[in-house]
Parts: structure tokens; sequence; C-alpha cells
């Protein structure tokens, strides 16, 4: 028998045996590289949007990212999971709050965003604290990148 032909009669078994298995094929593959919005204000020189770079970390599927608000502040990492067609990943935002006495009290809220496929990139949504936040279509659309942008802008790069 061919070399070859051997090998790969036994290679399926072997990776069935190991657990590797194939996706199912109803189930969207998960999303890789970096998908964003983030654009700069002309008139004001602001930053607004939002950016993800999903990426694999030890057999983690992870995402980066960043939401801008008047600038792109601070980057956040967690671990992506699937749910249906949709791919979830969060973050606790801390608040400063003053009390009576005027003392800032540090409050942690999450905040869960849940991207899908939509066309050539991805559409997302997002709540903060349990309460979704409405945003209009247009916002919600992530376009594929090249390059990171808003998530350079918050790590300092250029």
């Amino acid at each position: 028998m061919d070399r070859k032909l051997w090998l790969a009669l036994i290679a399926v078994p072997v990776a069935s045996a190991c657990g590797a298995q194939s996706p199912k094929s109803d189930e969207p593959a998960w999303p890789e590289g970096i998908f964003g919005n983030v654009e700069l204000s002309e008139e004001s020189g602001d930053l607004s949007g939002f950016e993800v770079r999903f990426f694999d970390d030890d057999g983690k599927r992870m995402a980066e990212f960043v939401y801008c608000e008047g600038w792109c502040n601070r980057a956040y990492r967690a671990e992506v999971t699937r749910q249906g067609d949709a791919f979830r990943f969060s973050h606790a935002k801390e608040l400063h709050v003053y009390g009576d006495a005027g003392a800032a009290l540090s409050e942690g809220k999450v905040v869960e965003y849940s991207v899908v496929r939509a066309g050539g990139g991805l559409s997302y949504k997002w709540a903060f604290d349990g309460a979704p936040i409405p945003l209009p279509a247009d916002l919600s659309s992530l376009a594929p990148l090249k390059e990171p942008f808003g998530l350079a802008v918050a790590k300092g790069q250029e």
C-alpha cells in the first residue's frame, strides 16, 4: 500500500480518538482578525466607535477590544464564548460614585458585548449592567481591518 494513502487512512481515526473535531456545519466559524468602526472627527478631533481583535491564546478564544468615546482610553481582554450564532465577551467597568460624605466609592458594572457575522464583517450589541444599549445600524457594523486603529491609540502606539 502506498505510504501516503496508509498515513491518510490512519490519520482520521487517530484525530477522532484524540478529540479533534470539525465544527458543526450549521455553526458560524469563530471570528478571527480585527474588526472596527472607530472614526476620527475632523471637527472636534474626538475618536468614537468600537474595535475588537479576535485571537487564540493557548487554545482559548480571546478578544482584545476598545470602546472609544471622545478618545480610545483603555483596551480590555476577555475570553470569548459562543451562544448560538453570537460570540460574547465582557469586562467590568469601574465607576466612582460619591456618597453623602463625599468619599469616592468604586463600583464594578459589567459591560457585555455580543457580535454576530453580518455580510463581510460583524454586527455588535452591548449591554451595561444588564441593560441593552440601543445602537443605530450604522454604528453597530464592524468592518474587517488590516491594522488596529482604536486599539493602537489605547495602547499609546502610533
